[in-house]
């Protein structure tokens, strides 16, 4: 499993900003920020310069990064042949998809983001390029312009960016994502109800664009969650100083819950495994597993004496395949 931290270089890129920005400032642009972005703000607003783009690497960020990198993780397991040299990351922000992309995927060489707020943008170039050897472009058009005609990339990715896209455009931006896939598409939203339902517009999407969903459901049906259910994982991650500092955390570590979709251009072989779709349940003499297989849903009962299955199961973590 791929860290779910921030690489080291990256790490050390902040930090060095950090200690260059007074602690005042940062705090007053996050809770600026945060406060933008509960009220259903853009980036644009929530971003307005450097220091605000800097608090958002330091407060949000890793989580970001988190949950990229364990969807990837998941969705590699699925095409372990897939081995992207290069990639498209769509509505980019501080790289956070990029940065996972080429953590999971090493060989890649070339990432183009699409990034229409400059101040995110040029973080972005610069932690890539601290932490890998990928070359970067940038295009620093809005999203919903991007040319449905442009070069296609192995690897296409859209992390938290829907959101900030008006709903009756998210299958078009979908659609034309898709088309620049030469393999694989992934989109990773928070794991929320409103962020699944995004999920789900994001997938019908690929579906009809003729390409193979690779994770984490295991068929292409429409999802057996009953109304008022959605499927979600979630990453744990530890928390810097300077984050806990920044949002007066007292918890040294944070649970992010995520959704994701993840489809390939070409067919990918029908899994004979299921999806965990809920933390194991492990007691002392039973494991109980909620599973999305196949067939649909079910709930799966280890016994102890079932001895290596068992053991297994006690190794399981919610998103796994089964």
């Amino acid at each position: 499993m791929t860290s779910p931290h921030l690489p080291a270089a990256a790490t050390v890129l902040l930090a060095a900003l950090l200690d260059d920005m007074p602690r005042a400032e940062l705090r007053a642009a996050q809770v600026a920020m945060s406060a933008i972005y509960r009220d259903g703000g853009h980036s644009r607003m929530a971003v307005p310069d450097a220091t605000a783009a800097l608090a958002y690497a330091v407060a949000r960020m890793p989580a970001t990064y988190a949950a990229c990198a364990r969807a990837f993780d998941l969705a590699a397991t699925r095409m372990p042949a897939f081995a992207p040299v290069d990639g498209l990351d769509i509505g980019a922000g501080a790289g956070a998809a990029t940065l996972a992309a080429t953590a999971v995927w090493p060989q890649m060489t070339a990432a183009r983001l699409i990034e229409p707020n400059a101040a995110l943008a040029a973080l972005a170039i610069g932690l890539i390029g601290s932490a890998s050897a990928v070359a970067v472009s940038l295009g620093a058009h809005e999203v919903a312009a991007m040319p449905a005609d442009g070069v296609a990339t192995d690897l296409v990715m859209l992390s938290y960016m829907l959101a900030e896209q008006a709903e009756s455009e998210v299958a078009a931006i979908v659609a034309a994502a898709a088309a620049r896939a030469r393999q694989m598409i992934i989109v990773v939203e928070p794991g929320t109800p409103a962020g699944y339902a995004r999920v789900l517009a994001a997938r019908q999407a690929m579906v009809a664009a003729g390409l193979h969903i690779l994770a984490p459901c295991p068929h292409a049906r429409p999802c057996p969650l009953a109304s008022g259910d959605w499927c979600h994982f979630s990453v744990r991650l530890q928390r810097t100083a300077a984050h806990m500092q920044l949002k007066d955390a007292s918890v040294p570590f944070e649970d992010e819950r995520f959704s994701y979709v993840a489809a390939a251009r070409n067919p990918v072989p029908v899994p004979t495994v299921a999806r965990l779709i809920r933390p194991p349940v492990i007691e002392k003499g039973f494991a109980d597993l909620a599973l999305c297989t196949t067939d649909g849903l079910e709930t799966r009962r280890i016994r102890r004496r079932d001895g290596a299955a068992y053991k297994s199961a006690k190794g399981l973590v919610w998103g796994d395949e089964v």
